[in-house]
């Protein structure tokens, strides 16, 4: 029983470079019971240890092959083959007295050269234990050279690929710096990196970081719940996202998309509905709702093909919540035109809704993405004239606003001096540099249209987006998501 708690300390901590106490108590254990076979073989094992009091333990070993019988330590088959050896060397295996002390000689001389080569791997890490001023946890934080310390160490011990030694260090270095989320990354990369894979060491260590020290950092539980998935553990990645979406203080938008895709994998696509709709309601931000209404009306066309629920979901956000209808209007655009055949009514309706109810900016790139889409796929050349002309008169409008405000504008002076800027005949010439009779100088997108006025004349694809009024939170993480830029380019910015 004994022996077997000695066994684990030593398999759990016996490669620690300060762990000279537990391998002294050890071996003092079995001395002491007269176990001398076991006692060498832990001798055997320390010596080939890089630990702090190596030499103090190689002394005491030569101590103890010198005070007992080679016969009592050395297992049958080592003193066999070491006494055959002196007796063919002296000639004469009837001196006892003489073959002992030559055994002890040879003894002692084969585990000095393990010894010396231990002693060189002693040396090198010194200069990092010595680095390590606190191995210990505590609140304060570590000091940067102290960190750069354990980074350089753990790079050493993985250049010399030693699993049980890398790992060792890494529990070590998990104490003193345990509020560092990049040592417990590195960690991680590292054992994932093995083949083949500890699977409940790595589930083991991910549990300690997303439920321990780190919960508040989303991308560990994203992660654990991926590398369950991935080893086919459904169920726990399953219990990973719950736990993540029932416990977060604030919502994060890559928390429940994660959810949901990972329920749309496995086919649980009336799961995927239950999801998308409880978290709209229970999300507490507008914004976090809209984009999730978006993805909601994307998977309801795409995946279950119920384009006139979708189509509904979206004009219930458009008549509700009036801040978000440019990214919703978008989202409808791009829904009528992935049908087949094509959902001109829908299509229209967004742009008509957006040039009556957005703003003067907004309007004119409706405008002009109304103008462009009927160019591409209208069959009436009345309407395409009624809709260039109503471009061209929210143009003027807007040319008109732009005189009016620079007309009440002041500007400030190197002096500091506030100067009234004098009003603006119509008949007075605009500045220099802004043609107000032409009206690319008003925008890049209409200008080019003007210039053109005509398709293939446009500055880019009639689906590009508009400018958007707020930041506006990521998709995915930038650690999961490269998706390819179209119309839901809208709605891929950061979310904090």
């Amino acid at each position: 029983m004994i022996r077997s708690k000695y066994d684990l300390g030593i398999e759990s901590c016996g490669l620690e470079f300060r762990s000279d106490k537990l391998w002294e108590q050890y071996v003092q254990w079995e001395i002491e019971n007269n176990n001398l076979k076991n006692a060498m073989k832990i001798w055997d094992q320390i010596i080939k240890t890089p630990t702090q009091a190596l030499k103090k333990h190689f002394d005491k070993l030569v101590e103890f092959v010198n005070e007992h019988e080679p016969v009592d330590f050395l297992t049958e088959s080592d003193y066999s083959a070491l006494s055959a050896g002196i007796g063919e060397e002296s000639g004469d295996e009837n001196e006892q007295d003489d073959i002992a002390s030559k055994l002890r000689s040879k003894i002692i001389e084969l585990r000095t050269e393990v010894y010396e080569n231990t002693c060189n791997e002693v040396k090198i890490r010194s200069s990092y234990e010595d680095g390590i001023k606190r191995p210990y946890f505590h609140v304060k934080p570590v000091e940067k050279n102290q960190l750069k310390n354990w980074t350089d160490y753990l790079d050493f011990e993985i250049g010399k690929g030693e699993l049980k030694r890398i790992i060792t260090l890494f529990e070590r270095c998990l104490i003193a710096c345990a509020m560092y989320a990049e040592y417990w990354d590195k960690y991680l990369q590292f054992l994932r990196s093995q083949s083949p894979l500890d699977v409940s060491k790595i589930e083991e260590v991910y549990t300690r970081v997303a439920t321990v020290h780190h919960p508040k950092i989303l991308q560990f539980a994203l992660d654990f719940a991926a590398f369950e998935e991935i080893q086919g553990n459904l169920e726990k990645a399953s219990e990973i996202y719950e736990d993540l979406i029932s416990s977060e203080t604030s919502p994060q938008l890559p928390a429940y998309y994660r959810h949901i895709h990972f329920e749309r994998r496995r086919r649980n696509l009336s799961k995927c509905c239950e999801l998308y709709e409880k978290y709209i309601k229970g999300c507490g931000d507008k914004v976090l709702s809209v984009h999730l209404t978006i993805k909601y009306a994307r998977f309801l066309s795409q995946s279950l093909e119920s384009y006139a629920k979708a189509i509904g979901v979206l004009k219930v956000v458009i008549e509700t919540d009036f801040n978000a209808t440019s990214k919703v209007l978008m989202a409808l655009v791009e829904l009528g035109m992935q049908t087949t055949p094509l959902d001109f009514e829908s299509v229209l309706f967004a742009f008509d809704y957006g040039i009556k109810h957005l703003g003067k900016n907004e309007k004119l790139v409706f405008a002009q993405r109304k103008l462009e889409f009927l160019e591409d796929y209208g069959e009436d050349m009345k309407i395409v004239q009624n809709a260039d002309e109503e471009l061209q008169s929210l143009s003027k409008v807007t040319k008109e606003e732009e005189k009016t405000e620079m007309v009440t504008n002041s500007v400030k002076v190197s002096n500091s001096e506030v100067v009234k800027v004098a009003p603006i005949s119509v008949e007075s010439q605009p500045p220099s540099g802004y043609d107000y009779n032409n009206s690319s100088s008003y925008s890049p997108q209409y200008g080019q249209y003007a210039q053109g006025q005509g398709q293939g004349q446009y500055s880019g694809s009639w689906n590009s987006q508009p400018p958007a009024a707020a930041s506006e939170p990521s998709v995915y993480g930038q650690s999961y998501v490269n998706q390819p830029s179209s119309w839901n380019s809208l709605d891929r910015k950061s979310v904090v």
